[in-house]
């Protein structure tokens, strides 16, 4: 009987690690195709589009639950395989990437990310517990709200994609379920993740129709702007990501962007500008105190 239960549980390990696996990303080598992105004689070629998952930054529910920041991940990565065939897209979780609101996003590239076609940030912002009179049961009513923002980045770095999710949840927790899968702060976080991915969805099937109706977007198609600063040495976030210091020149896609200059000592700079070919941003900074 023991033997029985010892093969039981070894099936159905083997089982859950399977898909697990199958939807792991590894990052390209040097010239190379990802591990994760070559085809498997069991199954169809992967879909065009590799759409990899960070670690989800999870705030307040690492109290209750700190895997959910990797399971939320391998979540997301499942909602774009289930319906992410319009859009070809592959969807990936890297558990070995930096948590979503690491400093190392900060900078571009990140190690780990070659071969990606997006990188999905997924941030909670927010988690909020409300407690009501006690039902019948003996158990309060809990009502939740959170907020999460996703962020999606290309191959460059470029912020392609924002969107927050809400999820709303009210009810009596259940004591046949205690696990902390199942409790309403989970819940309700799952719920806002799964509408911003939905949102997600929706952007790249909106992009694949776009490129399947003409020529597919290339680096050439990025416009240079030279960024400078008085004094130099300004530190250059575009769309909140660091991608250099003054002077430089950077290529950014043609679309509103959020453009920041922060320098030690000076009050930072920030306009919201669309790039145009021949553009220079050469911005005096303003020392804090005088």
């Amino acid at each position: 009987m023991l033997r029985l239960t010892a093969l039981a549980c070894l099936a159905l390990a083997f089982v859950a690690c399977t898909p697990r696996d199958r939807n792991t990303w590894h990052p390209a080598p040097p010239g190379g195709v990802s591990k994760a992105r070559e085809p498997r004689p069991d199954e169809p070629a992967p879909r065009r589009h590799a759409i990899v998952f960070a670690p989800v930054a999870i705030g307040e529910l690492a109290k209750t639950w700190p895997g959910a920041a990797e399971s939320f991940a391998y979540d997301l990565a499942d909602r774009i395989d289930v319906l992410g065939a319009k859009a070809d897209a592959d969807g990936l979780a890297a558990p070995g990437l930096p948590t979503s609101d690491d400093a190392a996003w900060r900078a571009w590239p990140v190690e780990g990310t070659r071969g990606a076609d997006l990188v999905v940030l997924t941030v909670v912002q927010s988690i909020t517990l409300r407690e009501e009179a006690v039902g019948s049961q003996g158990v309060a009513k809990v009502i939740a709200t959170v907020l999460v923002e996703m962020r999606a980045l290309d191959t460059f770095g470029n912020v392609v994609f924002a969107k927050r999710g809400r999820g709303d949840w009210e009810g009596y927790p259940s004591p046949k379920f205690p696990g902390p899968e199942a409790k309403p702060q989970t819940r309700t976080t799952w719920e806002a993740c799964s509408n911003a991915v939905g949102a997600l969805l929706d952007f790249l099937e909106k992009r694949n129709e776009a490129v399947s109706e003409g020529p597919a977007p290339t680096a050439e198609q990025l416009i240079e702007v030279e960024i400078a600063s008085d004094p130099p040495g300004a530190d250059v976030l575009i769309d909140g990501i660091f991608r250099g210091n003054t002077p430089c020149t950077l290529k950014l896609p043609a679309r509103r962007l959020p453009i920041r200059l922060e320098r030690p000592g000076y009050t930072p700079w920030e306009r919201v500008t669309i790039p145009d070919p021949g553009m220079k941003i050469r911005p005096a900074l303003d020392k804090i105190g005088g």
